[in-house]
C-alpha cells in the first residue's frame, strides 16, 4: 500500500518536473530570441552609421570637386 502511493506521488513529481522544465525552456527560449533582436538591432545600427560615413565622404569630395567648401 505504502509503495503505491509512492509510485501515485512519483509520477505526479514528474508531471509537475515536465511543466516546470517546460516553462523554463520557454523563458530560455524567449530571452535568447530578445538577445538576437538586440544584437541585430545594433548591427544594424552599424552598418546604417558606416554607409552614412562613406555617402558623407562622397558628398564632401563631389561639393569640392565643384569648389564648394564643406566641412
Amino acid at each position: 500500500m505504502i509503495g503505491n502511493l509512492a509510485d501515485e506521488d512519483a509520477g505526479d513529481f514528474a508531471a509537475a518536473g515536465a511543466v516546470i522544465g517546460g516553462i523554463r525552456g520557454a523563458k530560455r527560449a524567449k530571452q535568447q530570441q530578445a538577445q538576437a533582436a538586440a544584437y541585430n538591432e545594433s548591427q544594424t545600427q552599424a552598418v546604417a552609421a558606416q554607409r552614412m560615413g562613406v555617402f558623407k565622404n562622397a558628398f564632401e569630395a563631389c561639393m569640392q570637386g565643384r569648389k564648394y567648401s564643406v566641412k
